[in-house]
């Protein structure tokens, strides 16, 4: 977990040195995926499994690969400047939706 991706490097690295630690499955999550240079190439040749990034930076069509996973936070984002503008604990929307989950 990290807050963005720009090239991969640290990312990768990790990962390899999960899979060197015997982990068979490994999927990485990022705020935000800058995806600089080569970024989504070397993701998606590298040992990681699922890389789930947020919608806080444009994903280029061309930078897509089946790997790369966008989930959208907009109207999270929304809900949670309303609470704030109203005064109200954003702990609030987290509670609602970790018993959606369960």
């Amino acid at each position: 977990i990290d807050d963005i991706i720009d090239t991969g490097g640290t990312l990768i690295a990790g990962a390899n040195a999960l899979k060197k630690a015997g982990a068979k499955k490994i999927v990485a999550a990022a705020t935000h995926a800058v995806f600089t240079s080569d970024a989504p190439d070397r993701l998606e040749e590298s040992v990681i499994d699922e890389v789930v990034v947020t919608d806080t930076i444009y994903l280029d069509p061309s930078k897509e690969r089946p790997k790369i996973k966008q989930l959208s936070i907009g109207a999270l984002l929304g809900e949670a400047i309303i609470h704030i503008l109203q005064d109200e604990p954003i702990s609030q929307i987290f509670n609602r939706i970790q018993e959606e989950n369960e």
